[in-house]
């Protein structure tokens, strides 16, 4: 399991990159403003606005009080060091699509999409009340309950359920835009996914 350090390091490698880049080519592959007055990144992460203030390369969250845990530091840094511009496509993949998702999905399901089911399955309205909760919208047709979370201006997690009967068991899964690889990489979308989940969780208790 990764240690805090690890995650400072992570950060530190994410944050000398940064300094590195153009920050007006940073906000056009990423879609994310750049203020070129105050030289900070503008962005809404799941739900909540940040600010990533150069040249020190500080990430704050906008909400009074609320400090940004180093890892949420690092995911941010890297969604901005490692976006292509690539349009969404608008067509839905698994987790197990995503280049390397097969070797890590059995982490994926433990993080995200057991825990997702776990708290969620047998009660849908739940979900879309928390998901509510982070500026999540509902998505009609698919399962028995959807929902759709944009927690980077170009990643966006849907999640749906089914609800299960007598003979099938409550199931969960999540979705992605088929070019989400083009902003996080796999590693990086699962612990994305599971920050979005437990955060959920959070909203529904």
């Amino acid at each position: 399991m990764p240690r805090k350090d690890d995650f400072i390091n992570a950060f530190k490698i994410a944050a000398a990159e940064l300094k590195d880049r153009d920050p007006a080519e940073v906000s056009r592959l990423s879609a994310v403003k750049y203020d070129d007055d105050n030289k900070e990144f503008l962005l809404d992460f799941i739900g909540r606005p940040h600010v990533v203030r150069l040249p020190e390369v500080m990430v704050q969250n906008l909400e009074p009080d609320l400090e940004v845990p180093i890892q949420e530091q690092g995911l941010i840094l890297h969604y901005l060091n490692m976006a292509d511009g690539e349009p969404l496509t608008r067509e839905y993949i698994t987790y197990r699509e995503i280049p390397s998702g097969e070797f890590y999905y059995p982490a994926f399901v433990k993080r995200a999409e057991a825990p997702l089911t776990s708290v969620f399955g047998s009660d849908t309205q739940k979900l879309i009340s928390a998901a509510r909760s982070l500026g999540g919208e509902i998505v009609s047709d698919m399962g028995d309950a959807a929902v759709s979370i944009q927690a980077f201006p170009r990643v966006v997690l849907t999640l749906v359920l089914w609800e299960g009967d007598d003979e099938f068991e409550p199931a969960g899964k999540i979705l992605f835009d088929r070019s989400v690889s083009h902003y996080l990489s796999v590693e990086d979308v699962a612990v994305l996914s599971g920050m979005v989940v437990y955060r959920l969780m959070r909203f529904a208790s």
